[in-house]
This record gives C-alpha cells, structure tokens and sequence, in this order.
C-alpha cells in the first residue's frame, strides 16, 4: 500500500500513529480528519511520504494553523506535493510553502 487517502473520517491521533507503522506510503490525503497539529509531527516518521493533504472545511473553529503546519511539513524529508485546504495561512507562511515544495496547491 503506497497511497492512503482517510480524508472525512475519524481519523484521530491514535489512528495516525498506527498508519504512520506503514513506512512505505507515498501518499497520505488527511484532510477533514480531526487530526491535530501536534499529531502532524508523526508524520515525520514516514521516511517515504511525497505526497500529502490536510486541512478542513472553511470556517472549522478547529483549523490548523499554518504556524503548527508548516514546521511539521518541514520535518517530512522526501515531501514535494502539499495540498493545504481551508488551513490558516498567513502571507510568509505560503509563500514559504509555495518556495519550498514543487506542487503546491492552497485553497
């Protein structure tokens, strides 16, 4: 299994850390999941994920925010396609995202 997609699921915490044992996924689509983003820096741990999707629906009180995203991003080495949905973003921080990865798509 090489891609996962678990968006507008339950997906927790604890989820997370069980799916991030499959170190051989490329692909993770995490958004509309009540992750956190203390639970993104498990995602450092998947040394060959490229490819990830996280965020929510507009207006969530609970959105992450790009100052706890963009460093958990950082910390995943092999990431080059990053698609933030309805995640808080403030101008530096995209364009820190936008300078950093080759696909990049932020809605």
């Amino acid at each position: 299994l090489k891609a996962l997609w678990v968006c507008n699921t339950r997906l927790t915490g604890r989820g997370l850390a069980a799916l991030c044992r499959m170190r051989q996924l490329r692909e993770l689509d995490l958004w509309a999941t009540p992750t956190t983003s203390a639970d993104l820096s498990l995602l450092a741990t998947l040394p060959n994920l490229e490819k990830i999707s996280v965020g929510g629906c507009d207006g969530d009180p609970d959105a992450l925010r790009g100052r706890d995203v963009v460093p958990a991003l950082r910390k995943i080495k092999k990431l080059n396609t990053v698609w933030l949905d309805g995640v808080v973003l403030s101008p530096s921080q995209r364009r820190a995202i936008e300078k950093r990865y080759p696909n990049v798509r932020i809605t």
